[in-house]
């Protein structure tokens, strides 16, 4: 497969060489003349095209320790496995692997982009920093007529450890990606269909986190000389591949009658591989030595333990839009089959079929106000609803779902971990409601969020699935403000969370970033300069540790992450159709401490060089 990417890298190249010489000789095309789409618009009839990403402000902000979602948590390296800080409801219904750690850097169906370009589209984004780590992504796509449009994109991650004593030569992070997609029109534009095909390989060496050897009794004794990682000779991957599949006919041009169909394949793989050869660690609280896995059976001199998991999926309905109403129903069938190879055995653990009912109502009440109503049953007793109620200023939703419990916290057997449970359904009940307003230069935005877990599954202190037998509240409340004044940028994203158990919910008080800019354009220039700080802080709590054997996080009582605060400074450029930006994160180092952890025994983001740019090819 990385053979593959490769020759398709080369293609793209000769691509962009191609649009270069085209646009130093005429430039027609700009941001303005390519949009895109997500499938869930298409499949709701909504004509509206999105723009393509130009912001220059958060531009420099690439690691994922802020998205849109919220603030998360990872092992403090670009790519490693990521959860978010602050629960969130559950998005999908049916039985899951329940590995899904290293999810957020895959494609899912929805974050595909389905363009619309007068010419050929092209983007190059390129990320690293000087402790080796980088992102890299390609992007092509071009449009024949108005009803076909065809693309690629390519993905590459990568990152070396970051922990212990001269950590730069051995790599953590290795992950590639591949999506192709295409969008098509015909019959009048009666018959739509948007079709992809997604790749996914991550690796990452596990490493356990770092300790020292000089048995310090203290945190600061982990930024040492005298540091190492709990485990060598590990490792992880998981591969993924997907075919998708969506279809529409309308019988009628004001597409008040249609019949959909859509078909999803999905294979994944994920492996773990062992030499044998784990550390004894050193407790940060006790100073006490001891093997990084609690069990072990000796039994074997190495381990290589897999999982496969396969999931068929068909969804057959009919929709359209009445007046001001869009409708639709549906039945959607989905069959998994679930298989272990250990110690090389293959054992057939699971397979299974489900059948859903579900139904859309949505309504455009007046201009820019909306309402949507979407549910989806099984005859297992799993639910989706999810409500909204959209206007310009302000949103409101409503989330219920009841879902199974995934098949890795049903059951699971070998050399370091041996349970079988007969856990029932879980429930998230979750409301959330947030309001903006804008006047001048002023922005604002102000959230809140109440979710509700009932008979909630967490993995506790020894890295085991239990089911909490009650009711867990967590409220999460913030906002954001930006004040621009002349060249002056001041904005600030806070977050608040509080929950009811906090034995079993981990969660920070606080979050919050704040960020300030100078942005200018150079007397006779045609280039845009931005300059700035970013000023991130969180309060303190007994985060979640990580299990690699599982890839989970999981309850812990011995390691505190301090309170910490942390400034980056950054440089961007806009140059044309080009974005450039040097930046130094925790150029605050050494001022509080010598370092914080986003999560026990793993380093945050530590003082280096950071540098990334962004080209978009037209024609």
């Amino acid at each position: 497969m990385r053979t593959h990417l490769i020759y398709i890298l080369c293609l793209f190249v000769g691509v962009v060489q191609a649009q270069l010489l085209d646009d130093s000789t005429k430039q027609i095309y700009s941001t303005k003349t390519v949009r895109y789409q997500l499938e869930e618009s298409i499949v709701r009839n909504d004509s509206n095209f999105q723009a393509i990403d130009t912001n220059l402000y958060d531009f420099h902000i690439y690691n994922y320790t802020y998205s849109k979602e919220g603030p998360r948590q990872d092992l403090g390296a670009l790519g490693s496995p990521t959860r978010s800080i602050y629960p969130e409801a559950r998005k999908i219904t049916g039985v899951q692997l329940g590995m899904d750690n290293t999810s957020f850097f895959a494609f899912e169906n929805n974050n595909v982009k389905y363009f619309d370009t007068k010419s050929p589209f092209s983007e190059l984004n390129y990320f690293q920093n000087f402790k080796k780590q980088e992102y890299f992504d390609a992007l092509f796509t071009r449009s024949a007529g108005e009803n076909f449009n065809f693309g690629f994109k390519l993905t590459r991650l990568g990152s070396s450890r970051q922990l212990g004593a001269n950590p730069s030569g051995s790599k953590f992070i290795d992950t590639y990606g591949a999506t192709m997609f295409t969008h098509f029109k015909a019959f009048k534009n009666k018959y739509e269909v948007v079709a992809n095909y997604k790749y996914y390989d991550y690796e990452i060496a596990e490493n356990g986190g770092v300790f020292s050897l000089s048995k310090g009794n203290n945190q600061d004794s982990l930024f040492g000389d005298f540091t190492q990682v709990s485990l060598e000779g590990v490792g992880s991957q998981d591969r993924r591949s997907n075919y998708h599949l969506y279809q529409q006919f309308s019988f009628d041009s004001l597409k008040s009658i249609q019949v959909f169909h859509s078909y999803d394949r999905e294979r994944r793989r994920t492996i773990y591989n062992e030499l044998k050869s784990d550390v004894a660690r050193t407790e940060i609280n006790n100073n006490s030595n001891s093997s990084f896995y609690d069990f072990s059976t000796d039994s074997l001199s190495s381990i290589i333990d897999s999982t496969i998991f396969t999931v068929h999926e068909n969804k057959l309905g009919f929709k359209g839009n009445v007046f001001d109403v869009f409708y639709m129903g549906y039945v959607r069938s989905r069959s998994f089959d679930y298989a272990r190879v250990f110690d090389s055995t293959t054992t057939n653990l699971n397979r299974g079929n489900e059948l859903y009912y579900g139904g859309v109502i949505q309504r455009d009440i007046m201009d820019g106000l909306k309402l949507s109503l979407q549910g989806e049953a099984s005859d297992n007793g799993y639910l989706l609803s999810t409500n909204s109620f959209k206007h310009k200023q302000f949103e409101v939703g409503f989330n219920y779902v009841v879902s199974p419990p995934s098949l890795l916290e049903q059951s699971l057997y070998n050399d370091h971990f041996n349970w079988s449970n007969t856990f029932h359904n879980q429930t998230d009940t979750e409301i959330k409601a947030s309001t903006n307003f804008k006047f001048q230069g002023l922005s604002t935005r102000i959230f809140a969020k109440y979710l509700m877990n009932t008979d909630l599954i967490y993995y506790d202190q020894t890295a085991t699935p239990v089911q909490y037998d009650g009711k867990i509240s967590t409220v999460t409340l913030g906002g954001s403000l930006a004040y621009t004044v002349g060249k002056f940028r001041f904005s600030n994203e806070l977050t608040i969370g509080n929950t009811s158990n906090s034995a079993v919910i981990r969660i920070p008080t606080l979050f919050n970033h704040f960020q300030t800019s100078f942005k200018t354009t150079p007397k006779g220039s045609h280039y845009i300069v931005l300059l700035g700080v970013d000023v991130w802080s969180r309060s303190s709590y007994y985060a979640n540790a990580y299990m690699p054997y599982i890839q989970q996080f999981y309850l812990q009582d011995e390691f505190l992450l301090n309170a910490y605060t942390w400034a980056d400074v950054f440089l961007s450029l806009e140059i044309k159709n080009a974005r450039i930006f040097l930046k130094m994160p925790h150029v605050t180092q050494g001022l509080m401490g010598k370092g914080y952890f986003v999560t026990p025994y793993y380093y945050g983001s530590q003082r280096v060089l950071e540098l990334g740019f962004n080209w978009k090819f037209f024609d």
